[in-house]
């Protein structure tokens, strides 16, 4: 209806809410990777931690995109917004994937993914700076990220205290991490 001063304490709930569960989400996944893939997945995969450790920050960029893609670039009808992030993704993934996956591999595969995901996210940003008090929504999720950190921190610490990667360790991880978080 054109009321976009009434959307903004919408958007902002929707941003911060996101970012409330975003945030432990993949700071957790982060945190857990190193210990989890062992017992989970097997020795002869522990490439995947690495992988795990770095691509659960995708979790973050693809949260805040789809935040101001359904939030606001979609209401405001900005199709054209849309079309061109996906068309810069597009291009960011091809040429990223080519440059990277011959560098380092599988590995080369995931930073492309986080490449092509942190364009996009980017651009929607950019895009919705008119629109959307950004600086106010970043300021808003400053507690969830220093509460994240909290909990990155104590979870690494737990797995650090566990010699033996095992399903239990896995479990006190989750629990510390979900103890922190809450308390903060």
């Amino acid at each position: 209806r054109g009321e976009y001063k009434k959307e903004h304490p919408l958007i902002r709930g929707s941003i911060q809410a996101t970012m409330a569960i975003a945030l432990p989400c993949a700071f957790g996944l982060s945190a857990i990777a190193e210990k989890m893939v062992p017992w989970y997945y097997g020795k002869e995969f522990l490439v995947c931690g690495t992988m795990i450790h770095s691509m659960a920050f995708l979790i973050l960029l693809v949260a805040w995109g789809e935040v101001l893609q359904s939030q606001y670039l979609v209401p405001t009808h900005q199709d054209k917004v849309l079309l061109q992030s996906a068309v810069l993704g597009i291009v960011v993934s091809i040429v990223s994937n080519f440059a990277l996956i011959r560098l380092y591999g599988v590995e080369g595969a995931g930073y492309a993914i986080l490449l092509t995901e942190g364009s996009m996210a980017a651009y929607k940003t950019w895009k919705s700076r008119q629109g959307i008090n950004l600086w106010q929504s970043l300021k808003e999720a400053v507690p969830f990220i220093v509460a994240a950190v909290a909990m990155y921190g104590a979870v690494r610490y737990v797995g650090v205290l566990s010699a033996t990667p095992t399903p239990m360790t896995t479990v006190k991880q989750v629990l510390a991490g979900g103890a922190v978080y809450a308390v903060c």
